[in-house]
C-alpha cells in the first residue's frame, strides 16, 4: 500500500498502512498503541445451516484469514487478504463506504494492514450492545426455501415488535441487489436479544461477489442474484426484491431507497474509482453497478 487509504496521501513512516496520525484519528487512541490478544478465528460454517446453503458455495468469511484482537480494550475482527482473493479485503471495505453513503447501518469499519498484508477491519459491535446475538437461521424451519423475504420479516417482526427492524431488512435485501452480493445468508443477519427489546443487527459481511470471482470471469455479462428468496423467484433481482416488497406493503420504502441510490450514485461512482481494487475489476464492478441503476430506473 502506497498510499494512506484514510487520507490518501503518500506513506512515510507509517503504523498498519496508516500514518501515525491517521491511526490514531480513526481508531481514537494515542499513536502508540498497537492491537494486541491476537487469536486466529476458525471460518466454519455449522451442520445445521449447511443445508440452506447447499446449492451456493461463497462465504465470503471463509475465504479470509480471520483474526480477533483487541485495541485500547476495544475488540474488533480483522479479514486479511489471502493470496487467492488479492481484492476482496478492499472490495469489502469499498462496499461499506457505498452502504455508508445510503446511510444503511453496518458494523463499524476501518482498512490497515496487518502483517503486511491488506486488511478490512470491523469493529466487534456486539461489545456496543447489552445482549446476545443470534443469528437468523436459528429461527427459520430447516430447508433452502424458507430463507425468503417474507418469512424471514416475519421472523423480525414477531422478535422486535417494530417495523422499523423490518425495514432495516428490507434496505438490505435491496442493497445486497445492487451492488452484487450473494452471500447474505442465515449467520451473517442476525438479531440482538436484550431483556428490554430485540434488534436487527448492524449490517455485516458486505462484500460484493465481484470481490472473489476469477479474473478470467469478469468479462463475462454477470446478472447476480440475491440470495434471500422471493414468492416468485430463487434467483431474485432488484425488480423481483421491489414486487415482493410493494406485495408486503413496502412501497414508500422502495422508492425512498431507489432515490437514495441515483441520488448518491456520483459519489459511489467516484468511491470505487478511487478505491483499491484492481483496474479491471473495479471496471467490471462498476460496468454492474451502472446496470443496476438502470434497474432502479426501472422501478415505478
Amino acid at each position: 500500500m502506497k498510499f494512506c487509504i484514510k487520507c490518501n496521501q503518500e506513506l512515510g513512516a507509517h503504523i498498519y498502512g496508516l500514518h501515525e496520525q491517521c491511526f490514531s484519528d480513526w481508531f481514537l487512541i494515542s499513536m502508540h498503541q498497537k492491537f494486541k490478544n491476537i487469536n486466529p478465528q476458525k471460518n466454519s460454517i455449522s451442520s445445521s445451516y449447511s443445508k440452506i446453503q447447499q446449492k451456493k458455495d461463497t462465504f465470503f468469511h471463509g475465504r479470509y484469514k480471520k483474526f480477533s484482537a483487541t485495541l485500547n480494550e476495544v475488540d474488533y475482527i480483522l479479514k486479511v487478504q489471502e493470496t487467492k482473493y488479492p481484492d476482496l479485503p478492499y472490495m469489502e471495505y469499498t462496499c461499506n463506504r457505498i452502504a455508508t453513503l445510503l446511510s444503511l447501518a453496518v458494523a463499524p469499519y476501518k482498512f490497515i494492514e496487518f502483517q503486511e498484508r491488506p486488511t478490512f477491519v470491523t469493529r466487534n459491535f456486539m461489545q456496543d450492545y447489552t445482549g446476545t446475538l443470534n443469528h437468523i437461521y436459528k429461527f427459520l424451519p430447516k430447508g433452502e426455501k424458507h430463507h425468503n423475504c417474507k418469512q424471514i420479516a416475519k421472523v423480525i417482526m414477531t422478535e422486535t415488535k417494530n417495523l422499523n427492524e423490518v425495514i432495516k431488512f428490507v434496505k438490505m435485501c435491496l442493497f445486497d441487489a445492487f451492488i452484487g452480493n450473494n452471500d447474505r445468508h442465515g449467520r451473517n443477519i442476525g438479531l440482538i436479544a436484550s431483556s428490554k427489546k430485540t434488534l436487527l443487527s448492524p449490517m455485516y459481511d458486505n462484500p460484493s461477489y465481484f470481490g472473489t470471482e476469477e479474473e478470467n470471469v469478469l468479462g463475462a455479462d454477470l446478472n447476480l442474484s440475491g440470495s434471500v428468496w422471493t414468492s416468485k423467484s430463487k434467483e431474485p433481482r432488484i425488480k423481483d426484491y421491489v414486487e415482493e416488497f410493494i406485495q408486503m406493503g413496502f412501497t414508500k420504502i422502495c422508492l425512498e431507497f431507489k432515490k437514495k441510490v441515483l441520488t448518491q450514485f456520483p459519489k459511489i461512482k467516484k468511491e470505487v474509482e478511487q478505491s483499491y481494487i484492481s483496474e479491471k475489476r473495479k471496471t467490471h464492478f462498476l460496468l454492474f453497478l451502472q446496470k443496476k441503476i438502470k434497474e432502479f430506473e426501472n422501478v415505478k
